[in-house]
């Protein structure tokens, strides 16, 4: 059997394979004029053109149709505040006057506080003084003088006792030749009267005869003053 027969045996039966040809570049020429491609050209950049306007226009409307929305919320913002500023306003003029009330009340409790600070009910130490004093002893005057912001402290009866609130001095008369320890023992007793002296005892001579005139002063502390009665 020849080869080419040999060949054909065997090959008998088998799908031939496809014939694949290697692809080669088919040249290709425009055959148009120049005028229809450059008219392409044109109708392809006027597309673009168009579509970049729109897209401004479109990008400019919803830009101005933001800002009028906030434009009108900024607005309603600037109503409410001008309603409340003009409501505060009517309620500032309501109550002007009270700032200007109230100073004048503290001014007030100022000066009362400052008057009742130093307030002594003197009708007690009277009576007292009239209910303590010897026997034969009667009640001349009394002087009283109490420490203010405007006078000042009151100096102690003497340099060994600590300032009070104030001084009393009482001036009294008896016949006979007093008893000056029974005298400031007297004084001494009454409550806010301290540290009591005897300035003088002077035998004195007048229409109704001779008597002697005795001058004492006592040292009047804070136990003396009256509560105040604006506590609250």
């Amino acid at each position: 059997m020849s080869p080419i027969a040999q060949l054909a045996n065997k090959t008998k039966g088998k799908k031939a394979a496809p014939l694949v040809l290697p692809a080669v570049p088919v040249p290709q020429v425009n055959l148009l004029p120049p005028e229809v491609g450059a008219a392409r050209k044109a109708d392809s950049a006027k597309r673009w053109a168009i579509i970049a306007v729109v897209g401004a226009v479109a990008l400019s409307a919803a830009g101005w149709f933001a800002a009028h929305l906030n434009e009108s919320a900024a607005r309603d913002r600037l109503a409410d505040a001008r309603a409340e500023t003009n409501q505060l306003t009517r309620e500032q003029a309501r109550y002007a006057e009270v700032p200007m009330i109230m100073l004048h009340q503290d001014a007030l409790r100022a000066s009362r506080d400052a008057v009742f600070a130093t307030d002594v009910d003197w009708p007690v130490y009277i009576a007292g003084a009239l209910a303590l004093l010897p026997e034969g002893t009667h009640l001349e005057r009394i002087d009283g003088s109490v420490a203010t912001s405007m006078s000042g402290e009151v100096p102690a009866v003497d340099g060994l006792s600590p300032p009070g609130i104030g001084q009393v001095k009482i001036t009294g008369r008896t016949t006979t030749v007093p008893d000056a320890g029974a005298f400031v023992a007297a004084v001494n007793s009454i409550q806010g009267l301290s540290e009591a002296r005897m300035e003088s005892v002077s035998l004195v001579t007048d229409l109704d005869g001779m008597f002697y005139r005795v001058v004492l002063t006592a040292q009047l502390n804070e136990s003396a003053l009256r509560p105040s009665p604006f506590t609250d």
